[in-house]
């Protein structure tokens, strides 16, 4: 009379602690040219290599030729005169802090100090999360996947030249 069925459920979740890998973000827009010193800079290189920082459109396939080839001429200049170490250099391009809108890693607030800055001939600055130093610091790791875990960003790409 006082027997009652029982019913016992056991489950087994295996948990492993994984290191995250790193993530890198460049910007196709390897300039900023919000900056009026990247505009400056700009315009010096063209003028200095006997072209007009003007283009006159005569066909949309001429034009964008030619901002194809200007734009080589500048990230070429750049790179070569400083191998992309100069700060002023840096400075043309977009930083982390300009473009890092919202970023969050297993659920906490993360900033522009957990990113590592890269220079890049065809992108300019770049931006790697969970860097591994080589000094012994520990690498960011996740256990679970999920909305609340791993890497959340929220990027401002620049406006289209």
């Amino acid at each position: 009379y006082f027997a009652y069925g029982t019913v016992a459920s056991v489950s087994k979740y295996l948990s492993t602690v994984q290191t995250f890998p790193a993530v890198t973000i460049c910007n196709l827009n390897a300039l900023d040219f919000n900056n009026p010193n990247t505009t400056a800079y700009a315009n010096w290189v063209l003028t200095t290599s006997k072209l007009s920082p003007t283009i006159v459109p005569r066909s949309s396939d001429y034009s964008i030729y030619l901002v194809r080839k200007y734009m080589s001429i500048i990230k070429s200049n750049a790179f070569s005169s400083v191998n992309g170490n100069s700060s002023y250099i840096r400075g043309l391009g977009y930083s982390i802090e300009s473009i890092l809108i919202s970023c969050f890693f297993n659920g906490f607030e993360c900033t522009s100090n957990d990113f590592y800055r890269y220079y890049s001939y065809e992108y300019g600055n770049c931006f790697i999360f969970n860097h591994d130093k080589g000094d012994g610091s520990s690498l960011k790791t996740v256990s679970q996947s999920g909305p609340n875990s791993g890497l959340q960003v929220e990027l401002y790409a620049g406006e289209s030249g």
